[in-house]
């Protein structure tokens, strides 16, 4: 896994580098280096698709994060924080609603919501889950 992790990776081939380290994390998730790599591999995914305005990839690379149960330190979870962050300003601006409340739902489901994205609920008329 981590040869061919590192391969495609080495090629800028993120997301498939993240399938194929996310697979060997799967089946062997006691390897912190699997889960390491795995997590170098997401975030160069999810730059790439932020950098090229990929929101469908960034959505379906966020949605298998949370099937895979990947552990995040403090800092990888601001990181994600961060990231779906500025998609929902994009949103915001660009009055992609759908997309926001999926970013929003999306926020919710990786346990990101600390509190700090009340405004972005009131902009999507959708309550958080710190109000219901």
């Amino acid at each position: 896994y981590h040869r061919w992790g590192r391969a495609l990776f080495d090629r800028g081939l993120f997301y498939e580098a993240f399938t194929v380290l996310a697979d060997g994390f799967y089946r062997y998730r006691r390897e912190s280096a699997l889960a390491q790599n795995c997590r170098v591999a997401l975030f160069a995914a999810l730059n790439q698709y932020g950098r090229t305005g990929q929101w469908a990839e960034s959505r379906g690379l966020l949605q298998e994060l949370r099937v895979l149960n990947l552990p995040m330190s403090e800092a990888d979870q601001q990181m994600l924080r961060a990231y779906l962050r500025n998609w929902m300003n994009h949103f915001v601006r660009t009055g992609g609603r759908e997309a926001l409340l999926s970013s929003l739902e999306l926020l919710q489901h990786l346990g990101l919501d600390d509190g700090s994205f009340e405004a972005v609920y009131d902009q999507a008329g959708m309550l958080s889950r710190r109000r219901e």
